[in-house]
């Protein structure tokens, strides 16, 4: 747009002086309008005569010329700008769909995180109960041995005892038995004494008798 302007104001620099109107020509978009210079007062003269009305047709030509050049560009400029949005816009839409993808990636792996983080959680406290549960059955499987291992001991203290009191009244039937056949040895014999002697007094007895008799018969 520039460049286009800068020919503008060299074609109409061309046909007049210098002057501050002529090099500030207001161009504007779609289309150019030129303030002709006061004769008068800005001091820009033109030539008198025919030549003056060719010229302007000239110039009025090349200003159409530059014009429609200027639209050109102006077109070109548009199609670059159109193709430039939508470039940005197709860059935007991508940027949101991508942010998009990947906001929905990090809350998916957020949840799986979070599922994961409960997971081993409940894993970590059944391990904990697990472990816990078998404390307390070694605990009680640690009472329940010694409980055993007392009984255990009490029952061998009382087999040793029931042992202890066999064998005392196995000796003592012995030794009563001792005595009893000591008793009944002892009892025979005296027994045996007193028949005995019972019987030589009885032996005695009778010869005295017959000793008696005998006598009486020699008388």
């Amino acid at each position: 747009m520039s460049a286009h302007l800068h020919l503008i104001r060299m074609m109409r620099l061309r046909d007049c002086t210098f002057c501050a109107q002529c090099v500030h020509w207001p161009v504007t978009s779609g289309s150019s309008s030129l303030r002709s210079c006061s004769s008068s007062s800005s001091g820009c003269r033109r030539p008198a005569g025919g030549s003056s009305r060719y010229e302007r047709s000239g110039a009025e030509l090349q200003l159409l010329q530059t014009h429609k050049l200027s639209q050109q560009a102006e077109g070109t400029l548009q199609d670059r700008i159109q193709l430039l949005q939508d470039r940005l816009e197709e860059e935007r839409r991508v940027h949101e769909e991508t942010q998009n993808f990947l906001s929905q990636q990090q809350m998916l792996l957020q949840q799986q995180l979070q599922q994961l983080a409960e997971r081993s959680e409940r894993l970590l406290e059944e391990k904990q109960q697990e472990l816990n549960s078998l404390r307390s059955n070694k605990t009680s499987n640690l009472d329940l041995l010694q409980d055993l291992s007392r009984k255990f001991r009490e029952a061998e203290q009382l087999v040793m005892e029931d042992r202890k009191e066999k064998e005392k009244l196995r000796r003592q039937q012995e030794r009563e038995q001792t005595e009893r056949s000591a008793v009944t040895t002892l009892q025979a014999w005296w027994r045996g004494c007193l028949v005995r002697r019972g019987l030589a007094s009885c032996k005695t007895g009778k010869k005295t008798k017959e000793g008696k008799k005998k006598g009486k018969k020699k008388k």
